[in-house]
């Protein structure tokens, strides 16, 4: 990390910067050097008597961020940006997921600090956020009144949670994990995933995590053609005439169970439909849920179906039994 850093200021002289910081000798701080360049944290020209340093392929940065954060743009832009070097199309993604997480943690933790890690290659960009709070299921299940941390996944899911609407529109952690290709929330022994490459989220128990606290980790690759836009047209009208804003949300139904609980209940469909009235499509995702029971499947598309008819409800991946037992429930 220092290394990443020093070699903006210190280009001409990194072997006598080093052995001041590290108070080493100059032998010992030439040794350091060569190993940073074999490891691509630098790049070395110029005459071996007079070398001249520069970013090598790869860079670390790492540092500790007081909370509450004002400006976290300026985090970014004064503490990270001079030390990378990102294409256009990166640089957005990775402003966007950062800024949101980096306010999240300010805002909703309750912590005192961040610990933030960067690792660029010409394969990827990096990032972990991780903070000293109560953690952030904890904090949501809390906010919300919810009976288990684990559905503040659920409610994460739909896309406008939030605990704070005066300030938050709930969308920040929907929106990054979608521009990620690979997206982790450790916290409160409880880890979730959002992989681009794999159709389903997961939500796995951790035990030998942090009961408190929230780390978050953000992997995107060099090679995404993706963009921030593209990204927010997959969830917005296709109409151009229509509302526009965050019009879309697909929801994993298999969020709305606790351990190993069947949906068979009109509370867990309660549970479920929490939150749509905000979208005006909402597709419901029933991978790995097998069946579902009358009641769930009744408050669903008839009930909630009919006291919402402005909002489209459509499904995806559903069993032979769930078909079933929908139409059994439309056609009653």
């Amino acid at each position: 990390m220092w290394a990443t850093q020093a070699v903006h200021r210190h280009a001409r002289d990194m072997s006598r910067a080093l052995s001041e910081e590290f108070a080493v000798s100059r032998q010992a701080a030439t040794t350091v050097l060569k190993r940073l360049v074999a490891e691509g944290l630098l790049a070395k020209t110029g005459a071996t008597t007079r070398p001249v340093y520069t970013p090598g392929p790869n860079r670390l940065i790492y540092f500790r961020e007081p909370l509450p954060v004002t400006e976290e743009h300026r985090v970014w832009l004064d503490r990270v940006i001079p030390y990378v070097m990102l294409p256009e199309n990166v640089s957005s993604l990775a402003f966007y997921c950062f800024t949101e997480i980096l306010n999240n943690a300010s805002d909703h933790s309750g912590g005192k600090s961040t610990f933030i890690w960067i690792r660029q290659s010409p394969q990827f960009l990096a990032m972990q956020i991780v903070d000293d709070g109560e953690g952030i299921f904890l904090h949501i299940s809390n906010g919300l009144k919810l009976s288990h941390p684990r559905l503040a996944l659920l409610e994460l899911s739909k896309g406008k949670t939030t605990t704070d609407p005066t300030k938050h529109s709930g969308q920040g952690i929907f929106f990054s994990s979608r521009m990620c290709d690979y997206f982790t929330i450790a916290a409160n022994e409880l880890t979730y995933t959002h992989h681009a490459a794999v159709p389903n989220d997961v939500l796995r128990d951790n035990e030998s995590g942090e009961s408190g606290a929230t780390a978050v980790f953000m992997y995107i690759a060099m090679e995404t053609r993706l963009t921030v836009q593209e990204v927010f047209d997959q969830y917005s009208n296709p109409n151009p005439n229509g509302a526009g804003g965050f019009y879309r949300t697909v929801v994993p139904v298999r969020l709305a169970r606790l351990g190993s609980e069947n949906l068979v209940s009109r509370s867990q469909a309660k549970r479920l439909t929490a939150g749509f009235d905000k979208f005006r499509m909402v597709e419901l995702d029933f991978a790995e849920v097998d069946q579902v029971g009358q009641a769930f499947t009744d408050e669903l598309f008839r009930v909630f179906a009919s006291m919402h008819p402005e909002i489209q409800l459509t499904y995806v991946n559903a069993s032979d039994q769930i078909e079933k037992m929908i139409r059994y429930v439309l056609t009653g």
